[in-house]
């Protein structure tokens, strides 16, 4: 799961930096979307990070 978050973060990161130089501008409406799609990614990732690190102190402890 963590590593298919991590390629989408990366391929959504690359096609925000290609259409950022084909638009020339950050603020570009397909540039704003991509970034968008990329911060939910990024949140996903980061919930399951902290959901994994929970699971292994509750072990831990358990």
């Amino acid at each position: 799961m963590e590593s298919f978050l991590l390629h989408n973060i990366e391929t959504l990161r690359q096609q925000m930096i290609q259409e950022a130089e084909t638009q020339g501008q950050l603020t570009h409406e397909k540039v704003i979307m991509i970034s968008k799609k990329l911060d939910k990614y990024i949140v996903n990732c980061q919930i399951f990070k902290q959901r994994v690190e929970n699971k292994v102190k509750r072990k831990s402890t358990g």
